[in-house]
């Protein structure tokens, strides 16, 4: 496939990340399309290794688009202010992080911890509290992390992420948060049970022991005691259906995984994030069909002629 090839992966890099805003959006559709295009079961470590290679060279410029996005509006509504919205380009950079961990090529995820992507990357999984489509992602980019075999980059979580301490420090906000009237948990509460439980399932794995160093921490034990263990204990109850062990107050935060924001708050128009179409059809297999944000393609915008692609394959 010609996209893959490197002088057009560098062509297609070269545009998105220098050029306009609409090329950035639109390049970095392109460019998780291709990313995610080289998982799959069929390709083969020489096919993808262009792509991994110009990718590489760039992520210093792509963890900068999660630092500083295109300028949006600000918006407000029921949670209050937001400055700068998180957008869809810092999205679909995230989405290019995830495909690449998936490959678990040590060379991109050593240039990912080198370029500072999990401190940043965790930052917005705080910023945002209500936007459940980004959390669901960080919560995965974190698993991919912990499956995979860098222990460089995972201790990285733990360090330059602070990922322990933010957990803990995200449940005493909740707790102050919960104490106002009508007010449901903040919107990452469950992910942060699952990777907080995907924390202490890889620790009894074998090859994992390094990670004893963090989770035996004083403040860690504590939390594990205080809320993990009651919240699970709570949530295992409800899904065998003891209804009468259903808490009250702000406890009843384990009667579903992913807490809603509050009604007033559209987690897409608030945003400026489009809704997934979870039928996106391969930019490189057949037909193009929608993309993922339910519009039609169309990479000519700011491009001149030819387009994004026409460039590419030109």
């Amino acid at each position: 496939n010609d996209l893959m090839k490197a002088e057009s992966v560098s062509v297609l890099l070269q545009h998105t990340l220098s050029g306009t805003d609409s090329s950035l959006e639109h390049g970095l559709t392109v460019l998780s399309a291709l990313v995610k295009h080289c998982t799959g079961e069929a390709r083969t470590a020489a096919e993808v290794a262009p792509v991994m290679g110009e990718v590489r060279g760039r992520m210093g410029d792509l963890v900068n688009v999660l630092r500083n996005p295109p300028k949006l509006d600000s918006v407000v509504n029921q949670a209050g202010p937001l400055d700068p919205p998180l957008g869809s380009s810092r999205i679909k950079v995230l989405e290019v992080f995830e495909g690449l961990l998936k490959m678990k090529n040590r060379e991109c995820e050593d240039k990912m911890r080198e370029m500072g992507a999990m401190p940043v990357v965790m930052d917005l999984f705080f910023k945002y509290e209500w936007h459940t489509f980004l959390h669901n992602l960080v919560q995965r980019l974190i698993e991919d992390m912990l499956q995979g075999g860098n222990e460089d980059l995972k201790r990285s979580l733990f360090t330059d992420g602070e990922l322990l301490d933010r957990i803990i420090s995200a449940h005493a906000r909740n707790d102050e948060w919960v104490k106002e009237p009508k007010r449901s948990r903040l919107g990452y509460m469950g992910q942060l049970r699952n990777i907080a439980n995907t924390i202490m399932a890889h620790s009894k794995q074998d090859g994992n022991e390094w990670m004893s160093e963090y989770i035996s921490q004083p403040a860690w034990g504590h939390f594990l005691e205080s809320e993990l263990d009651p919240t699970n204990e709570r949530y295992e109850k409800l899904q065998l259906g003891s209804v009468h062990n259903r808490p009250n107050t702000h406890q009843q935060e384990e009667d579903d995984d992913f807490t809603s924001p509050p009604a007033t708050i559209n987690p897409y128009d608030h945003f400026n994030f489009r809704a997934p179409d979870d039928d996106q059809e391969d930019l490189f297999d057949g037909d193009e069909g929608p993309d993922e944000y339910g519009d039609e393609k169309d990479y000519d915008d700011d491009e001149g002629e030819g387009g994004l692609l026409g460039t590419l394959m030109g």
